[in-house]
């Protein structure tokens, strides 16, 4: 990109946008976030409440040590915790828990609770067994829990009692066994040592068989319960109060993640160098958002000057169109900075605001109310002899200005039929004139009065020009063949000259010839 005036700014989103993106879908945002609010409560509400009780467990050595019994250890030795947890998830444990509180054991019910009404942890180190029980009510869910504990210590035992019941048949088998031995040996050999040795045998074998029995008949779980569950005080369910507050930040970033999207597809340029590769026009100059009248110096001067040569062949324009494509598009200050830039190189500078729909000129240069010739006047022809303000700029500089206050209908119809020969007249007066028309999107002014101007400048606000605008205005220009020659840029970051005092001065009234009292000879 050429040489830019503020080409130091910053190229960044400044407060200001973000403010004005938050504030754009700040309605839609409340809308949405209110309604899902609603929506969230009232489906937590109507939801019924949720509660879990825990009962935990232990895993335990078995109190007899089989090897004292001359029985292998692992016949009776407990299961790890792990297994354990497996063991909660059978079916008729939880079938017969189920039964046990009185509720109903089928194997839909059996399925719905092992699905998300039961929950087990376990810490292999301790050997603890947590189970989690989920139910509608506090006692139903402590009843529960502690059900499926009791049920799963009857199944422990239960395996216990069986495998020692194992063992003692076992065992009686080889006792029977033994004893049919001994009764054919003592038939044959009475006092053999055989014999002796198969009695003693027979002998441990009914020791073994009574410890048998004893345990199986005092056969209890590895499992204790550590603490029982009992009803829980706080419901688990779905707080309406959490999900109202969920939905007001859900509607709220629906709503600007939906803009973001947004703003995205339409393809904003958001630099200088962006709207260079849109355009296909030069830049000439970047003006900071904020800036008024007298924000640009002489030095910048020379450089947006140096600028227009580039694109103009050398040759500047007598009549500079400033129009934009959207009213955000700063048209005011672009065309400010124009004329400026030519007053303070020492032309004869005129600065005619046409936009009456949205007046800005006057307003930033502080003109105040006064009796000053009105834009349309001129245009109707009742300019009389009176002339435009003169707003000087310093000691050594000014320039004119024609303005008008916000006009109706039927004053934008007049201006724009009369103006075209006002610029006309006013060329042979003025070195320059630099025209501001209303921006494209809202109003043709730019259009027809470009027919008049020797060249065309539009005013494009990187951070909120779409792309679709800026094609299909650049389309409509040149298919009427319009002299573009340049952009300046507005609404960028940077920080803005400080505020400057102008002094307007009304110029005396030009008294036409034909007015003049002629002396008659006598």
């Amino acid at each position: 990109m050429r040489d830019t005036v503020g080409s130091s700014y910053d190229i960044e989103l400044t407060h200001g946008q973000l403010l004005g993106f938050l504030r754009r879908g700040l309605p839609f945002a409340l809308i949405a976030s209110l309604l899902l609010a609603g929506a969230l409560y009232r489906w937590a509400s109507g939801a019924e409440p949720v509660y879990q009780a825990q009962v935990a467990l232990v895993a335990q050595s078995p109190q007899v040590d089989l090897r004292t019994l001359d029985l292998p250890e692992v016949s009776f030795s407990p299961l790890h915790v792990d297994a354990y947890s497996v063991a909660v998830m059978n079916s008729s444990v939880l079938a017969a828990a189920l039964e046990s509180v009185g509720l109903p054991a089928t194997d839909s019910a059996v399925n719905a609770l092992r699905a998300g009404g039961i929950r087990v942890d376990v810490l292999p180190v301790p050997q603890l067994l947590y189970i989690y029980v989920t139910e509608t009510t506090p006692e139903r869910a402590a009843d529960l829990a502690n059900a499926v504990a009791a049920q799963l210590q009857a199944w422990d035992q239960g395996r216990l009692t069986s495998e020692l019941q194992r063992m003692t048949q076992l065992l009686t088998q080889r006792i029977a066994v033994q004893q049919l031995l001994l009764q054919d040996l003592e038939e044959q050999q009475p006092a053999s040592a055989q014999v002796a040795a198969i009695q003693q045998t027979l002998t441990g074998h009914r020791d073994q068989l009574d410890s048998l029995l004893a345990l199986s008949s005092n056969a209890t779980s590895s499992l204790k319960v550590l603490r029982a569950a009992t009803p829980p005080t706080t419901s688990l369910g779905r707080p309406p109060t959490m999900f109202a507050l969920l939905g007001l930040l859900l509607g709220a970033l629906l709503v600007y993640g939906l803009m973001f999207v947004l703003e995205l597809f339409q393809g904003r340029p958001y630099t200088s160098e962006g709207v260079e590769r849109a355009t296909g026009l030069p830049v000439v100059a970047e003006l900071p958002r904020g800036v008024r009248g007298g924000a640009i110096g002489p030095e910048v001067a020379v450089v947006l000057q140096a600028n227009l040569r580039r694109v103009t062949d050398a040759a500047l324009p007598s009549t500079i169109l400033v129009s934009g494509v959207s009213a955000r598009d700063d048209t005011a200050a672009a065309a400010m900075a124009v004329a400026e830039s030519f007053a303070r190189l020492g032309h004869s500078t005129l600065l005619v605001d046409a936009d009456i729909r949205r007046p800005a000129i006057a307003r930033r240069y502080r003109v105040p109310a006064q009796n000053h010739l009105p834009l349309t006047a001129c245009a109707l022809g009742h300019q009389g002899g009176r002339r435009p303000l003169w707003v000087h700029l310093d000691r050594r500089t000014r320039l004119a200005l024609l303005h008008d206050e916000r006009g109706s209908a039927e004053d934008v119809v007049a201006l724009l039929n009369g103006l075209p020969a006002c610029l006309e007249r006013w060329k042979a007066e003025y070195h320059t004139i630099v025209v501001r028309a209303a921006p494209l999107a809202s109003a043709g002014d730019g259009l027809l009065l470009s027919e008049g101007s020797d060249a065309v400048i539009l005013a494009i606000d990187p951070l909120g020009a779409s792309r679709r605008r800026l094609d299909a205005a650049l389309a409509r220009l040149r298919q009427l063949r319009v002299p573009l020659v340049a952009a300046v840029t507005t609404g960028l970051r940077g920080r803005p000259a400080p505020a400057q005092e102008y002094r307007v001065e009304v110029p005396p009234e030009v008294v036409p010839v034909s007015s003049r009292s002629r002396v008659r000879p006598h």
